[in-house]
C-alpha cells in the first residue's frame, strides 16, 4: 500500500460502514435470539399455566370425590352403629324377657360383656358383673366341671358346649341353668381361643319334667345328685360359699 492509499478518506469510510453493518447484523441476530427466547418463555409459561389449571381442576375433582366417599363411609358407619345399638337393645330386651343372659368371657372366665337377667343368680346388675367370674354363682363341684369342659372347647365353627348345673338363686330357690358356649377364635386361624361367648338359660321346669319322666330308680338317682349339688346342707354351703366368693371379688 502506498502513502496515497493510506491517506484515502474513502477507505476509512468503507471500514466504518463495514463495522456499522457488522454491528447491525450482530445486533439483529442478538435481537432475534432474544425474541426467540422470549417466545419460548412465553410458550413455556402458557404451557405451565395450562398444566396448573388442569392440575387444579383434577385436584378439585379428586377432592370432591374423596369428600363424597368419606361422607358416604361416615354415613354407612353411622347407620351400622345405629343398627348395632338397636340389635344390642333388642337382644337385651329379649334376653331379659326370657329370663336368659348373654355373655362373653376372657380366658380366665371373667365377664367382658354381659346383658340380660343375671341379677337373680348373681345378686348383681349386669354392669357390676364385668370383670367377675361367670361361674361364680355355681356350686364348687359344678364350677370345676364347667371350667374343665370349657378348656376342651375348640374354635371349630360346629363346636358348641352345652352344660347344665343346679344352683341356688339369690331368692333361695333352686334353679337348673344351661350354659351354651362357643369359643372365640383369634386373628390367626388355628390359634387357641381368645375367649368364649354364649348364653345362660334357666331350664328348671324342663329339668324337673325330665326327672318326672324318668323311671323311679333313675329319678331317685337324679334327685339324689341334684340334692347333693344344691339341696342338702353341703350343697347349700357350697352354693353359698361360691356366691359369697363371687360377690367378694
Amino acid at each position: 500500500m502506498t502513502t496515497a492509499d493510506a491517506g484515502d478518506p474513502g477507505t476509512g469510510s468503507d471500514v466504518a460502514r463495514l463495522l456499522a453493518d457488522l454491528r447491525r447484523a450482530l445486533g439483529q441476530r442478538h435481537l432475534s435470539r432474544v425474541a426467540a427466547l422470549e417466545d419460548r418463555s412465553h410458550r413455556l409459561l402458557a404451557t405451565m399455566g395450562l398444566a396448573a389449571v388442569v392440575l387444579a381442576a383434577l385436584f378439585v375433582a379428586v377432592s370432591s370425590r374423596v369428600l363424597c366417599s368419606l361422607r358416604t363411609i361416615e354415613a354407612s358407619e353411622e347407620r351400622a352403629r345405629r343398627r348395632l345399638a338397636q340389635d344390642e337393645e333388642r337382644f337385651e330386651q329379649l334376653a331379659r324377657l326370657s329370663g336368659d343372659w348373654l355373655w362373653e368371657i376372657d380366658l380366665r372366665g371373667r365377664y367382658t360383656y354381659i346383658s340380660g337377667a343375671v341379677e337373680p343368680y348373681s345378686g348383681l346388675a349386669p354392669a357390676a358383673c364385668l370383670g367377675r367370674p361367670l361361674a361364680g354363682f355355681l356350686p364348687a363341684d359344678a364350677r370345676g366341671r364347667w371350667e374343665a369342659a370349657l378348656q376342651g372347647l375348640s374354635c371349630e365353627p360346629t363346636a358348641v358346649l352345652e352344660f347344665e348345673a343346679w344352683c341356688r338363686r339369690v331368692d333361695g330357690k333352686d334353679a337348673c341353668v344351661r350354659l351354651t358356649a362357643r369359643a372365640l377364635p383369634g386373628p390367626v386361624p388355628g390359634d387357641a381361643p381368645v375367649g368364649y361367648r354364649g348364653i345362660c338359660q334357666d331350664v328348671t321346669d324342663r329339668a324337673r319334667d325330665r326327672m318326672l319322666r324318668q323311671p323311679e330308680s333313675g329319678r331317685r338317682t337324679s334327685t339324689s345328685a341334684r340334692r347333693s349339688g344344691a339341696n342338702d346342707g353341703a350343697g347349700r354351703r357350697a352354693a353359698s360359699a361360691a356366691k359369697s366368693s363371687f360377690l367378694a371379688r
